[in-house]
């Protein structure tokens, strides 16, 4: 239905015979896909052709595996050719039970200061680690860092802070901000913002 990005997804088919009692359907099925789309509007064979046709087995075939990297709509066509003339040919241009969404997963932000209670002018920065909830795709792109303070206490800081640097490319889903070195006593707290590269992620 609703998958991440690089998921593997495959298409099952049945041919049935009208009326039932005709027999179970032999042959082979050409299996297409289209997409990426903005909507789930079934595909024909003017799509991506999917290897080479599969035999059917009790009726059913299953069609090579894809694993769409662009978040859309894609949809799957079936084309049954008979292997005697005791069944007609048939498609399912029309089917959108044929269709799935890749969607970008969700993503967490947590960071760690790289120090806890210091003297005046110790350099500090925050060290930032992005994942993919749900997948084990490596998000990638930048972490924007913001710092906040001095306060009274530990609150929480956003980018109504000061900004620190600029964005800072991710790798391995990590970044560290740039070092900070505060002269003023009181709290100081991180706030870092993460920006996808690709649809293939949220911030």
């Amino acid at each position: 239905g609703t998958v991440s990005p690089g998921t593997v997804v495959n298409d099952t088919v049945t041919i049935a015979a009208v009326p039932p009692g005709a027999g179970i359907p032999t042959g082979s099925v050409q299996f297409y896909i289209c997409g990426p789309s903005g909507s789930a509007s079934g595909c024909t064979s003017a799509g991506t052709l999917l290897g080479s046709p599969v035999a059917l087995s009790d009726g059913s075939a299953i069609s090579p595996n894809v694993s769409p990297n662009a978040v859309g709509f894609y949809c799957f066509a079936a084309y049954y050719t008979p292997d005697t003339s005791n069944f007609l040919a048939s498609n399912s241009t029309t089917a959108v039970n044929e269709c799935f969404q890749v969607v970008a997963p969700t993503t967490t932000t947590t960071s760690s200061s790289s120090q806890g209670t210091v003297d005046p002018g110790t350099a500090v920065h925050d060290h930032v680690v992005v994942a993919a909830v749900g997948s084990p795709d490596t998000p990638t792109g930048s972490v924007q860092f913001y710092i906040c303070g001095p306060t009274s206490s530990a609150v929480s800081c956003s980018s109504s802070g000061t900004a620190v640097g600029s964005p800072v490319t991710l790798s391995g889903g990590a970044a560290d901000s740039p070092d900070q070195s505060p002269t003023l006593v009181g709290f100081y707290c991180w706030a870092a913002y993460y920006t996808p590269d690709t649809t293939d992620f949220t911030a």
